[in-house]
């Protein structure tokens, strides 16, 4: 079922919230009532980040999956690669957060995301 939604994250994410408030959704229906979906789904995330940091949930880092690498073209010259390509940094946020920022489900690699976010009042630009 899981790859009727890859890379739909934000839509799954609108259905779990609709199912969370007691809509009836028959792709949760399929495998059971809402708490049995999430308890499974809970434990799928813990099977996965136990595999990737090991079962110490207080070592557990998002940052040490979900970075970003810079590629500079120069880098592609020894010993250049030493001074333009520093190493993988750590970004926050998710495909559903203000700091978006999407990734490589496999590796975590960030492959894309903004820039610069920001939160503006419109009817104030000064504020």
């Amino acid at each position: 079922m899981a790859r009727h939604f890859r890379d739909t994250r934000v839509v799954v994410d609108e259905l779990i919230r609709r199912a969370a408030r007691g809509d009836v959704s028959p792709w949760i229906g399929k495998k059971g009532d809402f708490d049995e979906v999430v308890v499974t789904a809970l434990q799928l995330a813990i099977d996965r980040a136990s595999e990737l940091q090991g079962t110490n949930i207080k070592k557990w880092e998002w940052g040490k999956f979900h970075q970003v690498k810079f590629q500079h073209p120069l880098a592609a010259i020894s010993p250049l690669h030493l001074l333009f390509n520093p190493n993988p940094q750590a970004v926050g946020g998710s495909a559903i957060t203000v700091m978006a920022a999407s990734w490589n489900l496999t590796t975590g690699e960030v492959n894309h995301g903004a820039g610069w976010r920001g939160v503006m009042d419109l009817a104030d630009l000064s504020r």
